[in-house]
């Protein structure tokens, strides 16, 4: 039997602002409502709608084709539901779409019908007003699901193994023809007559509960108004509380920042269930629901500027309990659980085998944990520790960094150097085509396909920065760590790093093969991770910062490609690392590396571009652009939560606020570059304070702290 835990609630303690989010947030392009486990596409140009994902089901998957297939398991990692369908034929006179939902009207044929669609927890409600229409036919289908199907009155109840169900409740319908089929997968369609007020309601209703999914769905369907009303509320709690207000002379900035908190909002998940024990933000609840060990961590740094700092550390504090990221395939299970850490190289050796022949004894459990795949990304747990002050946390998350460089360690070669099969963000970029005979460009598969971990510049920069981060926080809590022997393994780390990865003749760090040492030739932005660890010299820097500023290799028009573009074959329109800006460890972690080492001017014009370039043509949630076009090489909102990293760099670089201390700066040269005469920040919790800042360019730069709240 599952038992819920306690779900995340907005802190009582908050501090409370007034803000127009639903102005700065309405468009007329966005089709996609979620809150928690339930998530919906609705259609922009007829009505009904064209997907329903309800996450994550209580039962593991059994794989049909005998082989590890990632298709099949994506479309069976959550309940999957296309619908509802609805048959009315029109054009769209009217669409907007806010965080909690979405209105449209279609007219034709001289019949109209308006349609308001919303999500709140596990329930969606579409509220229909029709005018001249007399039938009107809605219809669902569960492509990959068998299953059963009861009749309750004006409801339907779809179960599926007698442990998730899916409740279909209308109101206002007359007539009522329903006809289903359940097998080989479950299908509904509802015909009936329109009231003569033209009114009627159709509630969708998710759980793991039949009595509960059918009473919610009952309950909606009779009272829309109140669901919506509900998901206004908790859209409004998070922009006026969670939220520390913003405002800006550059209204686009100040919708930029709102657009990516909505971003982080919507990609929550606050499952109640084990093992999910701490909410987390998915990479992209459009996409890829589950969690990524390297996305996590890294999500954090944006999240640390939230007041709730929960949020941030939830995802964390999940890794931890799990052994690593609940990702692809996981399902709910009360007892079972997966604690220990494991090589993150013999972890895709293994899944590579998989993917041949499912061995008979495959722990499918184990296996859709995935491990941590570098050093960059449990840098967030220290980030986010700056702003919380919370000990506690840092106390939970020291011990799941110290087993990770454990680790991460264990594929250090005799050079001293840690081999790595994939660097992050399912990098299969050029750099990796000295290193597997079947290198095909863009394939999404390449990690699997690994000859030969190689020696990765950056993976290796990484553990430096990380271990030193690990020195910081035992140093901090006074804890019993062997402080002398990090740092002399990271002494002996930089050693290696500059003798073998650094080209004195070329003036940059590569790649290498651990078999005969011989460097890869191929500049990536990866090699920019010294900078950010502080691996090399001045005048190692300062040749490095000469190929970020040659237009024929890292000096595009947009920052930064993630290949240097004299590269043969490079393509910056390919998506991930074929040339392409990547908002993460591309962009974010050049400009830290790039302020470390003095040069902020380059890095004010990297934050300026990167901030043009992401509001072109309106806010985007890509995290991958072309940089020569600065044309994002993902849809204009695919929902992607790594991107939301540049809200760390406004609240730094143009609000001024230090998260590690807690201080605030002006840095006048970027507001000069950007044109910004004025803005107004906060209340920003921070440790347990509140901050604001204020400029404007006649009075200067404001900053109020606020004594400790309670």
């Amino acid at each position: 039997m599952l038992v819920p835990r306690k779900s995340l609630q907005t802190a009582s303690d908050l501090p409370q602002t007034q803000v127009d989010w639903e102005s700065l947030l309405a468009d007329d392009e966005q089709i996609f409502l979620t809150d928690n486990q339930l998530s919906l596409f609705t259609k922009r140009d007829s009505a009904g709608g064209d997907l329903l994902h309800f996450y994550p089901l209580p039962f593991a998957h059994t794989f049909q084709s005998g082989k590890w297939d990632f298709p099949e398991l994506i479309n069976h990692d959550s309940l999957r539901v296309r619908g509802p369908v609805v048959d009315f034929s029109g054009r769209v006179e009217e669409f907007s779409f806010s965080p909690y939902a979405v209105r449209k009207r279609l007219v034709g044929d001289g019949a109209s019908l308006a349609e308001t669609c919303a999500v709140r927890e596990n329930t969606a409600i579409y509220a229909w007003d029709a005018e001249g229409v007399k039938r009107m036919t809605v219809s669902f289908e569960l492509p990959y699901f068998a299953g059963s199907v009861e009749r309750d009155g004006e409801s339907l109840l779809v179960g599926i193994k007698d442990s998730v169900y899916m409740a279909i409740s209308l109101c206002g319908a007359e007539n009522l023809d329903a006809k289903c089929s359940e097998s080989p997968a479950v299908s509904c369609s509802l015909a009936f007559d329109i009231p003569a007020d033209g009114k009627i309601s159709l509630a969708i209703s998710f759980g793991y509960d039949r009595e509960s999914a059918l009473r919610t769905a009952v309950d909606a369907a009779r009272d829309p108004q109140a669901l919506i009303s509900f998901a206004r509320h908790m859209w409004d709690e998070f922009f006026t509380r969670t939220v520390p207000h913003f405002s800006c002379s550059d209204e686009t900035l100040t919708r930029l920042y709102y657009y990516y908190f909505y971003i982080t909002r919507a990609n929550m998940y606050d499952i109640p269930y084990e093992p999910f024990t701490h909410p987390y933000v998915a990479p992209w609840k459009s996409g890829a629901l589950w969690q990524w060990t390297w996305n996590t961590p890294m999500n954090s740094i944006c999240e640390r500027w939230l007041n709730d700092k929960r949020i941030g550390e939830g995802g964390i504090r999940l890794l931890q309990d799990n052994g690593g990221a609940l990702s692809i395939g996981t399902w709910l299970h009360p007892l079972q659980k997966v604690v220990n850490l494991r090589d993150h190289n013999e972890r895709h050796a293994e899944i590579g085998r998989y993917m041949q022949k499912l061995p008979d004894d495959l722990d499918m459990h184990a296996a859709c944990t995935m491990n941590h795949t570098t050093p960059n990304g449990l840098l967030g747990a220290w980030e986010i520790f700056c702003a919380s002050q919370n000990e506690e946390f840092l106390s939970e998350a020291l011990e799941m960094m110290l087993e990770t460089e454990q680790i991460f360690s264990v594929s250090e070669t005799e050079s001293g150097l840690c081999t790595c099969s994939f660097v992050d963000e399912f990098d299969y970029s050029l750099r990796l085509k000295p290193f597997v005979t079947s290198f095909s460009k863009g394939d999404p598969e390449m990690m699997f396909k690994m000859d030969t971990p190689f020696i990765a510049v950056d993976y290796n920069c990484y553990l430096h920065a990380f271990r030193e981060m690990i020195i910081k926080a035992a140093n901090r809590l006074g804890a019993d760590v062997d402080v002398a022997e990090l740092a002399q393994k990271n002494a002996a780390l930089k050693e290696a790093i500059n003798r073998y990865l650094w080209d004195e003749e070329a003036g940059f760090y590569f790649d290498a093969d651990p078999r005969d040492m011989k460097r890869s030739g191929i500049k990536c932005i990866g090699a920019y991770s010294a900078l950010y660890s502080q691996i090399a010299d001045k005048t190692q820097a300062k040749r490095m910062v000469e190929h970020l500023q040659n237009p024929k290799e890292f000096g595009t028009p947009y920052p930064c490609p993630s290949i240097s573009m004299d590269t043969p074959e490079v393509d910056p329109s390919l998506l991930t690392y074929g040339g392409d800006c990547l908002i993460t460890s591309g962009l974010w972690f050049t400009v830290e590396g790039l302020m470390k080492y003095g040069y902020a001017d380059l890095a004010e014009d990297y934050i300026a571009k990167a901030l043009e370039m992401v509001t072109a043509d309106g806010v985007t949630s890509s995290y991958s652009f072309n940089t020569l076009t600065g044309e994002p090489n993902q849809g204009k909102h695919p929902m992607a939560s790594q991107s939301c990293i540049l809200t760390d760099l406004i609240c730094k670089y143009v609000v001024g606020i230090d998260p590690v201390s807690g201080e605030s700066y002006l840095h006048e040269e970027i507001l000069k570059k950007m044109g910004i005469t004025s803005f107004t920040f906060g209340p920003y919790v921070w440790g347990g304070k509140r901050i604001r800042v204020e400029f404007d360019s006649e009075n200067g730069y404001r900053v109020i702290k606020d004594k400790e709240h309670v």
